[in-house]
């Protein structure tokens, strides 16, 4: 979970290099540190041709996770050791293997970019848009639903994927997308099949290309988070959410002409994950200071709550202890009676989480106007309407992405302090493909 948690910022540099035209870190940059070259399919496969000079290609394998080592070409085998060559029909020369991966990069992001346009025109053509998914990847989804339909005005509505069948109202012309880690998660799969027999087209974010799940779905769309061997999914939550909000961003420019997130946010996304991960020794101070609670509530409004849902179940996971995510208003209305001298009470404000235990009094002492909604969601004023959303449009912050992290690492410290294996929790177990 720690290594995983590591990972974020590349995972994110990643996948905006994959979807989008503007990368965190330059793809022509020819330096070492560029370690993640943009994909191209090749054989059924996802793999990347080397930027750095080596005289190696770098091959993603089905559990998308990349290793070099001796590449397999379409005409035979491809030495790794060979000193001037990569073999007689290989990249021959370091110029050769740049252009060749100038070529891929050009090929991968106009491919992955086909798909999101696909998904965002299947969304927009929808009547009605149905989200299926499970634990982690279904609090993904409700920010999904979210960003549709508070930003793009798409009437939607997510479902715990094992009970989409006994509770979705289906008709034709609608639309399902899933979402899930592996691929292969049973409940998400049963969801997906029911959704087929009745005729609708769906969309998958997925992180295993070659799944099922994948392959039965309209359209994939994978979030190249690598291998998660951890139960309590972390980096794949994030690339969950980023891939979602550009699917988003693109149904919001095919509706209004513009996109919902400047491109400058999300250049700085993988920065932003970074920092977060530096405050891992204040975090661990804290965590010590509170290790003794017994129980762990985390509150949050509009997409906070979201976050505060997935705070939680990192913490019940990892912890083996009572933790729930609240609306931090709705809080009041009964659950605050669990309060006690053992309870710690955090809340997420704005996109960030406020490392300071709260009391009840604190509580009764907000108001409508002290808790606002995460500026995520701030796109209307009061007299906007429905028929002209793009007048008042005003380009949201992507904090959700990455908002979650402090949290991730609390579970983490606290699971330290326990003893705990945060990667095998009890009675949990994990597909990982």
């Amino acid at each position: 979970m720690e290594q995983e948690i590591r990972q974020i910022p590349q995972v994110i540099d990643r996948i905006l290099n994959f979807y989008t035209q503007h990368p965190n870190t330059s793809p022509d940059q020819d330096s070492p540190s560029h370690k993640f070259p943009p994909l191209t399919r090749k054989g059924g496969r996802w793999g990347v041709a080397d930027v750095t000079g080596k005289k190696f290609v770098m091959v993603r394998d089905r559990s998308s996770e990349y290793a070099e080592s001796s590449a397999q070409t379409e005409t035979g085998e491809v030495s790794a050791n060979s000193n001037n060559t990569c073999g007689a029909r290989g990249w021959a020369t370091s110029t050769q293997t740049k252009q060749r991966a100038t070529q891929s990069r050009d090929a991968s992001r106009s491919e992955a970019g086909e798909a999101l346009i696909q998904a965002a025109n299947l969304i927009t053509s929808a009547d009605y848009v149905h989200i299926a998914a499970c634990g982690t990847s279904l609090h993904a989804g409700m920010t999904l639903a979210l960003l549709l339909e508070k930003h793009c005005k798409i009437r939607c509505k997510h479902y715990i994927a094992s009970e989409f069948e006994t509770s979705a109202l289906l008709h034709e012309n609608e639309l399902l997308i899933v979402l899930t880690q592996s691929g292969e998660t049973t409940d998400t799969l049963n969801a997906l099949k029911h959704a087929k027999s009745h005729g609708l087209k769906s969309i998958s974010i997925c992180n295993a290309d070659l799944s099922t799940i994948a392959r039965t779905a309209t359209i994939n769309l994978p979030i190249l988070a690598g291998v998660e061997k951890s139960v309590a999914s972390t980096k794949a939550y994030c690339a969950q959410v980023l891939v979602g909000a550009l699917l988003a961003n693109q149904v919001h420019e095919n509706l209004f002409t513009t996109p919902l997130f400047l491109a400058s946010d999300m250049s700085k996304l993988a920065l932003q994950s970074a920092k977060m991960g530096l405050q891992s020794a204040k975090i661990g101070t804290f965590a010590r200071d509170f290790g003794h609670a017994k129980k762990v509530f985390f509150l949050g409004s509009g997409v906070d709550f979201f976050t505060a849902l997935e705070a939680a179940l990192k913490v019940k996971e990892t912890n083996l202890m009572h933790a729930e995510g609240f609306a931090t208003r709705e809080f009041r209305h009964g659950p605050a009676a669990l309060v006690d001298e053992n309870t710690l009470l955090l809340r997420f404000e704005n996109g960030e989480l406020k490392f300071e235990n709260l009391t009840i009094q604190d509580l009764k002492n907000t108001t409508p106007n002290s808790i606002q909604n995460s500026p995520n969601l701030a796109l209307d004023t009061p007299n906007s309407t429905l028929q002209d959303p793009i007048l008042t449009h005003k380009s949201p912050n992507l904090d959700f992405v990455t908002s979650i992290i402090p949290a991730q690492i609390l579970a983490l410290k606290l699971a330290k302090l326990k003893n705990l294996d945060p990667d095998n929790p009890r009675n949990l177990t994990k597909t990982v493909l």
